[in-house]
């Protein structure tokens, strides 16, 4: 009897992964700062600058990673 394992994404936990960024001169400064979450085949990015010489701008992306497999068949079988 020949057992299969199957590999399922859907038992993954939530990876939450924070992040900030920036630098500053003379009388001027420029950040960046955000969270990235991913669940299984999901992830959403949701990042935010700011700085002197811009107004605060946001950005939410989301992605989703759907595999393409192929079943392959032994030639013993």
């Amino acid at each position: 009897m020949n057992k299969r394992t199957v590999v399922t994404t859907t038992r993954e936990k939530i990876k939450i992964n924070p992040y900030l960024s920036g630098h500053a001169e003379k009388n001027m400064f420029d950040a960046n700062y955000g969270l990235h979450i991913e669940r299984g085949p999901l992830n959403l990015d949701v990042n935010q600058s700011v700085g002197t010489g811009y107004r605060p701008e946001t950005e939410f992306t989301l992605g989703i990673n759907i595999p393409i497999t192929r079943r392959v068949k032994h030639r013993n079988k």
